[in-house]
């Protein structure tokens, strides 16, 4: 027992920093915070395909050299980003609040006034899933849509238009007209996190659109809304992903960004092949089997 203790420690305050990550290969808050899945054989890949979301080179492919570069880029005080210095740390706070929890970042928060705006205007209290039916003038929506709501603290029924709402759109070309089809199928678009006003939403998708709004209320924990707040500053301003029709869309997108909050929920690794958009709802029921789902 004193030998296995001495190694541990011994691990911890000699070991280079991807050595550390090496030790906990199973760390499932890093992986999904990067959006890593397992594809063939053992590799990783992240659905994140946009360069500027890494700070390693082959960051996408290798999360034990992007946590190291990551932890290296987050103790400077300076950093290169779409061709402006940034602090690192109001760039990328979900990884700051990452290594900060993992006591790899010391010392006080920095002021990052543009971050903690965004953090007060979404006021975050809790999640909601938010399926929305299928609608013919789309071919992309004839099986329904996903998105999210956020739900702000001290909110009531009577104001919940005013929550915002996520989601992960298809930035499609409207003069493709044939060959959006095909591009959908094939990646061809780029897929972006967008976070907008919810009553934008509804007014898009029951209203323009007589489509019916179900949803799912997902509680959160202080540490969960933390995080999701600090990925989602992360998502808007540096991810993008290839989207497919058929397996990287609305619904496993939002999956991922659920598991970044709930890394042992697993929901992305649980949904295989072709995802529906109603999927999701489904996976984040069988959680909450008691959740209590709202209509609009």
């Amino acid at each position: 027992m004193l030998l296995r203790l001495f190694g541990i420690l011994s691990l911890l305050l000699f070991s280079p920093p991807s050595a550390l990550f090496a030790a906990s290969k199973d760390d499932l808050q890093w992986l999904r915070l990067m959006h890593y899945q397992k594809g063939f054989g053992a590799a990783y890949q992240s659905s994140i395909d946009s360069p500027d979301f890494f700070l390693a080179k082959d960051g996408r492919h290798d999360p034990e050299v992007e946590w190291a570069r990551s932890l290296d880029v987050l103790k400077g005080k300076e950093f290169t980003f779409q061709n402006k210095l940034v602090d690192p740390q109001c760039m990328f706070p979900a990884r700051t609040l990452y290594f900060r929890r993992a006591a790899l970042i010391e010392g006080p928060a920095r002021s990052c006034p543009e971050f903690e705006a965004f953090r007060k205007q979404l006021d975050l209290e809790s999640i909601s899933v938010v399926f929305s039916t299928a609608y013919a003038g789309n071919s992309a929506s004839m099986f329904g849509h996903t998105l999210l709501k956020l739900n702000r603290s001290k909110g009531d029924a009577g104001r919940s238009l005013l929550d915002f709402g996520v989601g992960f759109l298809a930035l499609s070309d409207p003069s493709d007209g044939a060959l959006y089809a095909l591009k959908g199928l094939l990646g061809g678009y780029p897929g972006f996190y967008t976070v907008q006003n919810y009553y934008e939403l509804v007014n898009q998708y029951a209203y323009s659109e007589n489509r019916d709004l179900w949803e799912l209320p997902v509680a959160l924990s202080a540490d969960e809304r933390e995080m999701i707040v600090a990925h989602l500053w992360e998502l808007t301003h540096s991810a993008s992903a290839s989207y497919y029709f058929t397996h990287v869309n609305c619904a496993s997108m939002l999956a991922e960004l659920i598991d970044v909050a709930k890394s042992d929920w697993g929901l992305r690794p649980s949904l295989h092949g072709f995802v529906m958009p109603s999927e999701l709802m489904r996976r984040v029921g069988e959680k909450i089997p008691n959740a209590e789902s709202g209509f609009r």
